[in-house]
């Protein structure tokens, strides 16, 4: 394998090391900050799409976007720049596992989460979305791959390189992963709407208490279609041991209409972490019938 010749470069105050993850439009290193001697990850934009006007215009919106916020759940930005073609940003390192890894663990070990570990993670990220969807973001690409477990116990959400910012607008050929894929976001990205990571993170808890995804195929299309026009199989259907779980009665997320409103976002999310295990179904939203990180999708 040819070396990689980011290894060892030094972007402003930040060396690269070594590489931690790489996804569709990005590659994440480890770095180190040389002035205030402490570890970051390094979001650089692929090599494919240096010369896209397009692609790194976008990924410098994620940049843009993430930079101002401060919210416990939510990888923070450091610094973002370009340096002759190359566009990068620098976040903090997170010490830890994304919760893909961790459940390809359970898997492997025939175990599932326990409802209260899924639970206080699905509680985090509802806190996460509720503020970007306060500010007028959609972060439109919530997985597990995406949520890191820190070794110290946080939870954060990170990679918003998918967001769509309402004032804005999006690029609509974006797609968002199938698996996790809300029905209009299927249809159209552009018609994502804060009710579509509602649903995301709805099949993330579902898949975090049975160890499976609702809908499952080798083709893409067909996991996307199955999302639009198949009802989901029961959780406690999959795990008897959810039947005595809690009941907390309709959620705010069975609607049919994504145009309608909700007025308390986080209400919304936080109730679908709890109606998850005690309904017939994961929940629907308003538009359908541990040491290395991996910050990057």
């Amino acid at each position: 394998m040819a070396e990689d010749p980011l290894i060892g470069r030094q972007l402003a105050n930040y060396q690269i090391v070594r590489l931690i993850g790489h996804g569709g439009m990005a590659q994440v290193y480890y770095g180190w900050d040389v002035r205030l001697e402490r570890p970051v990850a390094i979001k650089v934009i692929d090599a494919r799409y240096r010369g896209n006007p397009a692609y790194a215009q976008r990924f410098v919106n994620e940049a843009r976007v993430v930079a101002t916020w401060r919210h416990e759940h939510i990888v923070q930005v450091y610094y973002a720049d370009e340096d002759d073609g190359l566009y990068y940003f620098v976040m903090e390192f997170v010490d830890g596992y994304s919760l893909a890894e961790v459940l390809a663990q359970y898997r492997a070990q025939g175990r599932l989460l326990s409802l209260d570990e899924a639970l206080r993670i699905g509680f985090a990220v509802a806190g996460a979305l509720d503020y970007a969807h306060q500010r007028g973001v959609i972060h439109r690409d919530v997985k597990p791959s995406n949520i890191m477990l820190a070794n110290d116990g946080r939870v954060i959400l990170t990679d918003f390189g998918l967001a769509l910012d309402l004032h804005q607008g999006s690029m609509g050929e974006v797609f968002g992963t199938p698996h996790y894929i809300s029905p209009e976001q299927a249809r159209r990205s552009a018609s994502a709407v804060p009710q579509s990571d509602v649903y995301s993170l709805g099949v993330v808890l579902f898949e975090m208490l049975t160890g499976v995804v609702p809908f499952d195929d080798p083709s893409p299309t067909s996991v996307a279609l199955q999302h639009i026009t198949t009802p989901p199989p029961s959780p406690r259907g999959i795990n008897p041991a959810l039947s005595g779980a809690h009941r907390s009665g309709h959620p705010d997320g069975a609607e049919q209409d994504p145009c309608r409103a909700i007025p308390d976002r986080r209400r919304a999310a936080r109730r679908a972490c709890a109606d998850v295990a005690g309904l017939p179904g994961f929940p629907r939203h308003e538009a359908t019938a541990h040491r290395r990180a991996t910050q990057v999708r």
